[in-house]
């Protein structure tokens, strides 16, 4: 059986023999508790119930184990968004901001030019955005760009008060 995280399955084993049959299920030959039936449900599942399931069937004349079937489970797919991908410089690493999940809860690792530290200067980074999670994947890119809100091509002396960030493009001193 393949499934999807999340999804519901049900295995079923057929006993021939007298008197009360007995069933028990098993995962990878551990016994599942309380499976005295000859359906096995399983609900929402998660990669953790990834394996080979087996069926007993018994009486008081003996017992017989079924064939195994595989379960595999894919993850499930979350939507990744990225926020304040337009950021000021201000002398501070510029970290995205506001990165969001479906389903909530889930955690992601943000990268910026194929490393995990955030920028702290100018200009324009690609950010990717991925899921860490046993049971889901995502992914979600985009470009962080971190400008100045002032450019000097050539002022020497700046004659204001600047309460940001002052970009000088030529090799000068500035007052």
């Amino acid at each position: 059986v393949s499934a999807t995280v999340g999804d519901s399955v049900s295995f079923a084993c057929a006993g021939d023999g007298s008197a009360t049959l007995a069933y028990q299920w098993a995962r990878n030959a551990t016994p599942i508790a309380a499976s005295p039936s000859s359906t096995l449900a399983l609900t929402a599942i998660t990669t953790a119930d990834i394996g080979l399931y087996t069926c007993t069937v018994s009486n008081a004349a003996g017992s017989a184990t079924s064939a195994p079937a595989a379960l595999s489970v894919a993850k499930a797919v979350a939507a990744v968004t990225l926020g304040g991908l337009s950021q000021v410089y201000d002398g501070t690493p510029r970290a995205v901001t506001g990165a969001s999940v479906l389903p909530a809860g889930l955690t992601v690792a943000i990268t910026y030019n194929g490393g995990p530290t955030a920028p702290t200067f100018p200009g324009s980074y690609a950010v990717v955005g991925t899921i860490v999670d046993a049971n889901y994947v995502g992914t979600a890119t985009g470009t962080l760009v971190v400008s100045t809100l002032f450019v000097s091509r050539h002022a020497p002396t700046l004659n204001t008060r600047v309460e940001s960030s002052v970009q000088v493009l030529l090799p000068e001193d500035v007052t």
